[in-house]
């Protein structure tokens, strides 16, 4: 399965983006039981534009993602992945003291330790 994952660079690390359509980045991860491998990692190029949730979805849905792995999404765009068949999970938002890695996303991912998502989730 192909995992996505809203994604802010930093010359450390990767982390998860606050904001799923304003992401810069897609982090994109090939799972297969326990393992996971980054497989790429996309430009957000829509990251500013209105009415970006769609377009940013079809790109993904294009590049074969099963799922989605982020810490909160709208009602828009989490319709549109739910009726593309795109399941999607959230991680606990993070704190201003600790960011969460993408490695820490995929590892609690590919260790069960997230539930699926059963509505939207969204930030400030």
């Amino acid at each position: 399965m192909i995992v996505a994952l809203p994604t802010i660079r930093t010359s450390r690390a990767d982390y998860l983006s606050p904001h799923f359509g304003r992401a810069p980045y897609f982090t994109l991860a090939e799972v297969q039981n326990k393992n996971y491998r980054i497989i790429d990692v996309v430009e957000n190029l829509h990251a500013k534009h209105e009415h970006r949730g769609e377009v940013i979805i079809n790109l993904l849905a294009s590049r074969g993602v099963g799922a989605v792995i982020t810490l909160g999404i709208g009602y828009g765009a989490f319709t549109k992945l739910r009726e593309l068949g795109i399941r999607i999970y959230y991680v606990e938002p993070a704190t201003h003291e600790k960011l969460v890695s993408v490695e820490e996303a995929l590892n609690m991912f590919v260790n069960n330790k997230l539930a699926e998502a059963t509505e939207p989730r969204e930030h400030d």
